[in-house]
């Protein structure tokens, strides 16, 4: 097909430092108010505004990559607040908002567990 692939993908996102993971209950510290999202262009154009939704606990939090190059990846970082309480269990859902004629976008989201500190 001409125009070539245009796709993004999520590569991982973490918490504080922490890398989350889709499979298992994370703990992070009860002050970790940033979420970095690691996204990658997987086509072969350059992707531009894209966009960058995280939901943490049911608040939506959304910031926008300018551009990205073929290839590239860069990391997009939201503010957590309100932080969740000590102790609680969240879930995070991560959105990386698919590209005009985006193959794949399967691999553009992903949910995680996760624990702030201990109660």
């Amino acid at each position: 097909s001409s125009g070539g692939l245009s796709g993004l993908g999520l590569v991982q996102t973490s918490v504080g430092g922490t890398t989350l993971d889709p499979t298992t209950t994370t703990t992070v510290p009860d002050d970790a108010n940033e979420v970095a999202v690691e996204v990658q262009n997987q086509g072969d154009s350059e992707a531009n505004s894209i966009g960058v939704v995280v939901t943490v606990d049911g608040t939506e939090l959304s910031t926008t990559i300018e551009s990205l190059g073929p290839g590239a990846t860069d990391t997009a970082k939201v503010t957590i607040n309100p932080l969740p309480q000590p102790g609680s269990e969240v879930t995070i859902d991560v959105l990386v908002e698919p590209v005009a004629g985006e193959a794949d976008s399967s691999n553009n989201e992903s949910s995680y567990t996760v624990v702030f500190g201990s109660p």
